[in-house]
């Protein structure tokens, strides 16, 4: 039950810092984020990740997936 407060948390810090897609964690404890609806390589997702404890972004190099 922490688990999953502390990963709502994150969902809704990532949001609240302009990741405004990033969603809820699922079931298993993890995020399902699409790469067709989170851009994980942009400087914002970056900082929101930093400043949130959030996952981070996709290695350089890698497709945004649009």
């Amino acid at each position: 039950e922490a688990h999953e407060a502390m990963m709502l948390k994150i969902s809704v810090c990532m949001r609240a810092h302009g990741v405004a897609n990033f969603p809820d964690p699922t079931p298993q404890g993890g995020f399902a984020v699409s790469p067709s609806s989170v851009d994980m390589i942009s400087p914002q997702y970056a900082a929101a990740a930093k400043k949130c404890d959030g996952p981070p972004g996709a290695p350089r190099g890698q497709s945004r997936g649009r």
